[in-house]
C-alpha cells in the first residue's frame, strides 16, 4: 500500500501505514518490505509517543504557569516556540546541538521579555478584551514576520 510518482528524474514515495488487526499478511509484508519487525515498531512507537506527549505536556505547562501569574491568555506562547525552533534550525549549521538550544532559550527569553514589555504591561491596568487582543496581534506579528524571514510552505 504506496504510491510510488514519478517527476522527471525523482521518483518520490508516500506510505500508507497498514495497521494491525486491518490484514495481518498485508501488514507483515509491508513491515517486512521496510525491514521493521514487531518489537523495533512497538519500542520506536512508544519512545516517539513519549517524545511528542513530552512536548506537548511543557507548552500546556507553559500556558498553565502563564495564566495562572499573569491572568492572561497569551496567544503568543506558541509562536515564540516557534521563534525557538527556527533559532535552533539556524544554529545547527554549527552543528552543536547544546549551542542551538542555549541559543535558542536565550533568544526566547529576551523575545518573551520584549513582548511583556512592549506589549502586556502597558495594558495592566486595561480591560481583558483588550489584552485578548493584543496577544492575538502579537501572535499574528511573530507569524508574519516568520513568514517574510523564512518564506512559506
Amino acid at each position: 500500500m504506496y504510491i510510488v510518482l514519478f517527476l522527471g528524474k525523482v521518483k518520490i514515495t508516500a506510505f500508507e501505514p497498514v495497521f494491525w488487526g486491518k490484514n495481518d499478511d498485508e501488514s507483515k509484508k509491508y513491515y517486512d518490505k521496510l525491514g521493521i519487525n514487531d518489537m523495533e515498531l512497538i519500542f520506536s512507537t512508544l519512545i516517539n509517543g513519549l517524545s511528542l506527549g513530552g512536548i506537548y505536556a511543557m507548552i500546556a505547562l507553559g500556558y498553565t504557569m502563564v495564566y495562572g501569574i499573569a491572568k492572561l491568555l497569551n496567544f503568543a506562547h506558541g509562536d515564540i516556540i516557534m521563534v525557538g525552533g527556527y533559532i535552533i534550525y539556524i544554529f545547527m549549521a554549527t552543528q552543536n546541538p547544546l549551542l542551538a538550544i542555549v541559543m535558542a532559550v536565550i533568544g526566547c527569553m529576551i523575545l518573551g521579555i520584549c513582548v511583556e514589555k512592549v506589549a502586556y504591561k502597558p495594558l495592566r491596568g486595561a480591560s481583558p478584551l483588550a489584552v485578548l487582543i493584543t496577544a492575538i496581534g502579537v501572535s499574528n506579528l511573530l507569524q508574519s514576520l516568520a513568514q517574510i524571514i523564512f518564506g512559506s510552505a
